[in-house]
């Protein structure tokens, strides 16, 4: 989690994905900084609720599957204005549709970092930071998305 953001006293990290995967890697960073841990009522998965805490509790951050991706944009495409309260959207454990990541930014906003690897090592094995997914200067900034 060093690599795509720093944690800071009163930070929050959202949990609406299991515990036991990708998103329970990083709730002890929070725990360490003085951050808070929310883990939603609902039983699985519901975006509308992931952008009320998100506003509520204020710089938010989670991790989410791409098929969540896809699920939070068109949630948040009913909503009157962008969503608020998000530091970032850690997004791995499964390939991302280029055009989805290019929505997601459009709609939801510059929230977006890219992770690689799995449990065991833990979720460490490559970064595509948010500043690289918001570079679109870089001569192959959609290829990099693409990854």
């Amino acid at each position: 989690l060093a690599s795509v953001q720093s944690v800071q006293r009163g930070d929050t990290m959202l949990h609406p994905a299991p515990l036991s995967h990708g998103g329970g890697m990083y709730h002890l960073p929070y725990v360490l900084n003085a951050g808070l841990n929310v883990v939603p009522r609902s039983d699985g998965f519901d975006p509308h609720e992931a952008l009320a805490l998100a506003a509520h509790w204020q710089q938010a951050s989670f991790f989410a599957a791409p098929t969540m991706v896809r699920r939070l944009v068109d949630a948040a495409r009913t909503l009157p204005e962008r969503p608020q309260g998000l530091a970032t959207i850690v997004y791995g454990g499964g390939p991302m549709y280029l055009a989805d990541i290019e929505e997601a930014l459009q709609v939801i906003g510059p929230h977006f970092a890219q992770i690689y690897g799995q449990g065991e090592c833990p979720m460490t094995i490559s970064v595509l930071p948010k500043s690289d997914v918001l570079d679109t200067d870089h001569p192959r900034w959609r290829e990099r998305l693409a990854s």
